[in-house]
């Protein structure tokens, strides 16, 4: 018994000072200020999987931030913090919820006349929490207390429901043009992102575009994206529609419209004796007036410039595309508009347009959390409300060895701003008999 009572004790000591040391103020403000940097290190430095030039970057993985193995355990240690001050807030929290005496405050008065304070409490909306031989116990707003706590389990089921989605993650998106043949169920998905628990991120059946329609403002300008699609699984297909901004859920899987959609311009070009296939995947351009733009290097190193112009009230958007070559950053040539022709020398270099067709992209997502997540930032305004608009008052009375009653009034937060119903309750308390 004295051995395991000492481990015990041991066990505890120990708990304690990893929990001393973990929530100390300098330690919270340094995992939080160490975090602030990473994230804004995400946001100046490009984010990419790719090795940088730049062997600072990459041996400080500044272009991949959000998978180092170093912001992950930033992370781990600010959940293990949040978790560990939640738990400790909720026991202390429900403590104040329950006591049997209020704090001990300054703000007290003698007791003189208790039935017009109850009167006064029952008016103000107090309530009897406790009572015992010596005390009385009243609160107004009780809930109040519990604001704390609600508003950091809300934070926990954030961190919860982002590590769900992390595990679970399973999203890409793809390319489809208008007229193409469906794309076979199981193809695998361009910017594939998977979770240690996910799937394979491949197409959930057969998926073709069947038409893309676009509605302009009256500047030209693109003001909604529509997706009309056919979508094939185990062999029954049906017809379904996307909108920008709108995702879609369809037997557990969101579906998203992109912005990002165009005219596609299928190129052959003639280099010498050799003839390269090459596509082009042009925005949608951003107006009337405005052309939308693309560089592609070429394998000999040049350096194709595209552009295209539409029409937006010419239904299919009628795209001139306009070709220019760049070699050794100089321009060869003249610029070559293809809006007459199908085939002419842009540079030195023989174009041939065999064709063009509309592409819409739509993005693929399986992850399980985002419920949880957004009930999440109800819980968190739930709790802010709590804290901020409802404050718990206390009134405690005690009797003393002689009979009199003694009020200790105390506020949660912001007691100046309640300082006039303490004095209400006073001079309720001290009044004289009306009789």
């Amino acid at each position: 018994m004295f051995f395991g009572r000492q481990s015990s004790d041991d066990a505890r000591v120990r708990t304690g000072w990893i929990k001393s040391r973990l929530l100390h103020p300098r330690a919270i403000i340094a995992v939080m200020v160490v975090a602030g940097f990473a994230m804004m290190a995400g946001l100046v430095f490009p984010q990419s999987s790719l090795v940088s030039q730049n062997p600072v970057v990459q041996f400080l993985g500044l272009n991949r931030v959000f998978t180092m193995w170093w912001f992950e355990l930033i992370a781990a240690i600010a959940s293990l913090q949040l978790f560990i001050a939640t738990t400790i807030m909720v026991r202390r929290d429900f403590r104040r919820l329950t006591r049997t005496v209020g704090p001990a405050s300054a703000h007290r008065f003698d007791v003189d006349h208790p039935g017009a304070l109850r009167a006064t409490m029952s008016r103000l909306g107090y309530i009897q929490i406790r009572k015992s031989h010596k005390t009385t116990r009243f609160v107004r707003h009780p809930w109040g207390h519990l604001g704390p706590s609600v508003l950091h389990i809300g934070m926990c089921i954030t961190v919860l429901s982002v590590l769900l989605v992390a595990l679970t993650n399973s999203s890409g998106l793809m390319e489809f043009f208008e007229g193409e043949r469906p794309r076979p169920q199981g193809t695998p998905l361009n910017a594939p992102q998977q979770g240690l628990l996910a799937d394979a991120p491949v197409l959930p059946g057969d998926f073709a575009l069947e038409e893309l329609r676009i509605t302009y403002w009256e500047t030209g300008e693109p003001r909604t994206i529509i997706g009309r699609y056919s979508l094939a699984v185990d062999g029954r297909e049906e017809p379904v529609e996307f909108v920008v901004n709108e995702p879609r859920m369809i037997d557990g899987i969101r579906y998203f419209q992109e912005h990002r959609v165009g005219y596609a311009f299928a190129l052959g070009l003639t280099v010498g004796d050799e003839v390269i296939l090459q596509r082009l995947d042009m925005p949608l351009p951003p107006s009337a007036t405005e052309p939308s733009y693309l560089d592609t290097v070429l394998e000999n190193g040049d350096t194709l410039q595209a552009k295209v112009y539409h029409d937006p009230e010419v239904p299919g958007g009628a795209p001139e595309l306009v070709l220019r070559l760049k070699r050794g950053g100089q321009v060869i040539g003249q610029e070559q508009s293809f809006a007459q022709t199908s085939q002419a020398m842009v540079g030195d270099i023989d174009v041939r347009v065999d064709g063009m067709r509309r592409f819409s992209t739509v993005s693929f997502d399986r992850s399980i959390g985002y419920e949880p997540m957004f009930f999440s930032f109800v819980v968190i305004f739930i709790g802010s409300m709590l804290v901020y608009s409802t404050p718990s008052r206390e009134l405690t009375l005690t009797k003393r060895e002689d009979g009199t009653i003694v009020a200790h009034w105390h506020a949660a937060r912001f007691a100046d701003l309640y300082i006039h119903e303490y004095n209400r309750l006073q001079a309720a308390a001290q009044a004289k008999d009306s009789t």
